[in-house]
């Protein structure tokens, strides 16, 4: 596995964010700088304070602009920080799932524990069932031999 795999995708998109504002930066730079040269070079401009003052308002802008990418790179910052980690969603579904699994086995051992107490008491029926059958039957034997003795 390479090791940009291994890099989270938000720190990739950070990566490149960074990239292009420092891409984006340096291209407004040396905007700036070109027109200050140009500005310079023109034979026309007979009042090199108001072209400072043009210059002066132009790096302004490009700080402002600096700053702000400055603030959009603290916000992702911030965001990777807070972003859920796939290790964290694991042992947080694992923990959740391992409470229900065992809610589950304990349902399951008391339905077992009921099914063994229904045998039992079925069992127990049987026999009784058995023997008042058999007594019934001794009863009308008995009564049988009575009825034909007389």
């Amino acid at each position: 596995m390479t090791r940009l795999s291994k890099v989270p995708i938000m720190a990739r998109l950070l990566r490149k964010t960074l990239t292009a504002s420092a891409k984006v930066a340096l291209i407004a730079a040396g905007a700036g700088f070109g027109l200050v040269r140009g500005l310079r070079l023109r034979a026309g401009i007979a009042d090199r304070s108001a072209a400072i003052q043009v210059l002066e308002e132009r790096i302004d802008d490009l700080q402002l602009q600096i700053r702000g990418l400055r603030a959009r790179d603290e916000q992702l910052q911030t965001g990777l920080e807070r972003a859920i980690r796939p290790e964290d969603l694991s042992a947080a579904l694992d923990k959740a799932l391992g409470r229900v699994q065992r809610g589950i086995d304990v349902r399951f051992e008391d339905q077992v524990r009921s099914v063994e107490a229904l045998r039992a008491m079925v069992g127990h029926t049987d026999e009784l069932l058995e023997r008042l059958l058999d007594r019934l039957e001794s009863m009308r034997s008995d009564a049988e031999l009575q009825h034909a003795g007389r």
